[in-house]
């Protein structure tokens, strides 16, 4: 067996160049060719999918390095590395409505473009120069959802709207009373948050005791502070009935919805703790959300929805709150209800009817502005909701509720591990962000590739319609 003398052994040196050259290069060659997320939008769903379902995924997290953080972020990452903890949150600022929906202005609709051009760049140069001009930094309200333009109507992320004290373990569990039960009080009863502080003893204590608050030897100020913290785990996204996690000194991770067809409708990186506001700044992006949405936290959801987005949540689901009844405190859901078109399409006896001339709200297919959200299966087994209006989100309430698996977002978010952990582990967020938009891609494209083959095996005539799904 021949051996190669020692001293012909590249030094560590040389290796790390050489892997370094060849890491580079990939991405040069990968930042020279378009991908574009519209041609890879499924061929079944289009922009127009009735099902869609969201998950977190954690463990898809890189370095917080070179992300630049807001002020309250920056001492909260601080504090969480050195492992101190806060006992204090203001929350003056409190308001019944969020207003960072329109964090995204009209002269900056395609942030994803422009993001992607800017690491494109560096990228290039990466590859290009032995030695870069400038690191790549990003601002972390930069960042851009992932999001194909034909599929959205807005691009929001609301990142620098958590507040991480609520999203800690620790302090979850010092949030008294149920937020799930204070939200429905609030807009049956037409209460702002900002009433609390003109508000009788007598009321408070009454609200308090309804929210599950304890009220025993509380005074006033205890009792207006206990109602702002609870209000305050329905802006940021915090849910009693879901635990998030995150590794120290990495980023959250990602955010994905999924189709039942296996591709990705969108997805948004996370700097922070997962909350509810990543899945609303998704569907709240989406120009079409879909008729029935499942996520592992839809009472926290909707609830969210509601007071960040009042007048969507109206229109989308009105008193419902996402569910196939109302609501109702201290009354159990019905069974049976029958909502023919959450069945998906694959699954119908007769093709649907699309409109042509969509009216604002309404889904093309189901021709409804009402939409739905529900749980999943196994974390409605597993890990119960705390609140008893959770019991409304429980999609086998629905008689065509069984013709939809509701797994796919845990297989997928498996499968996601299985490509994008072994490089994420050790990426910046240069890498992270470009890695993660090709993953979103070619993943995408072999599902899309399969089902126009299959199509073609019918008739060698495959395009796509008004709404881009495949046609013959």
């Amino acid at each position: 067996m021949l051996k190669v003398d020692t001293i012909l052994h590249p030094s560590e040196e040389e290796i790390v160049y050489l892997v370094d050259t060849l890491y580079n290069g990939f991405y040069g060659f990968e930042a020279m060719t378009k991908r574009d997320l519209n041609s890879v939008i499924c061929g079944h769903c289009g922009i127009v999918g009735k099902v869609y379902f969201g998950d977190g995924n954690e463990k898809n997290c890189c370095t917080i390095k070179n992300i630049i953080l807001g002020k309250n972020e920056a001492e909260d990452n601080v504090s969480l590395n050195n492992k101190a903890t806060s006992q204090a949150c203001s929350t003056d600022n409190l308001t019944t409505q969020d207003t960072t929906n329109q964090i995204m202005d009209s002269d900056d609709l395609d942030k994803l473009t422009s993001c992607l051009n800017d690491i494109r760049y560096h990228l290039l140069e990466k590859c290009t120069f032995a030695k870069s001009k400038l690191p790549f930094s990003i601002n972390i309200e930069d960042i851009p959802p992932l999001i194909p333009s034909l599929m959205r109507a807005k691009e929001l992320n609301t990142e620098v709207n958590k507040k991480s004290i609520y999203l800690k373990k620790e302090n979850q569990s010092g949030v008294e009373g149920d937020a799930i039960i204070m939200s429905k009080l609030l807009r049956q009863e037409n209460i702002s948050i900002k009433d609390i502080d003109s508000m009788a003893l007598e009321l408070l204590i009454d609200l308090a005791r309804s929210c599950k608050i304890k009220t025993a030897g509380k005074s006033q100020d205890l009792l207006r502070m206990d109602l702002r913290q609870l209000y305050a785990t329905i802006l940021v996204g915090s849910s009693a009935c879901h635990e998030f996690v995150k590794s120290p000194g990495h980023t959250g991770g990602f955010y994905h919805v999924v189709c039942p067809h296996g591709t990705t409708v969108c997805s948004k990186f996370m700097v922070l703790t997962e909350s509810v506001r990543d899945a609303a700044d998704l569907w709240l992006s989406l120009k079409y959300p879909p008729v029935i949405f499942i996520c592992d936290t839809p009472c926290t959801f909707v609830q969210h929805i509601n007071h960040r987005d009042p007048v969507s949540a109206n229109e989308y689901w009105g008193d419902k709150d996402g569910c196939f009844e109302t609501p109702t405190i201290n009354r159990t859901p019905n069974q049976g209800n029958n909502v023919p078109y959450i069945t998906p399409t694959e699954f119908q006896s007769h093709q649907e009817q699309q409109i042509d001339n969509v009216f604002p709200y309404v889904h093309p297919l189901s021709k409804e502005k009402q939409r739905y959200v529900c749980g999943d299966r196994f974390h409605t087994k597993v890990n119960p909701h705390k609140s008893p209006l959770c019991l409304y989100h429980n999609i086998n309430l629905c008689q065509q509720g069984f013709t939809i698996k509701t797994s796919y977002q845990e297989s997928m978010n498996n499968k996601k591990n299985r490509r994008r952990n072994r490089s994420s582990c050790t990426q910046d967020i240069l890498h992270h962000i470009f890695y993660n938009f090709l993953m979103n891609f070619y993943e995408n494209e072999e599902v899309v590739i399969k089902q126009k083959k299959d199509l073609e095996k019918v008739s060698k005539s495959v395009s796509r319609d008004q709404f881009m799904r495949f046609i013959i």
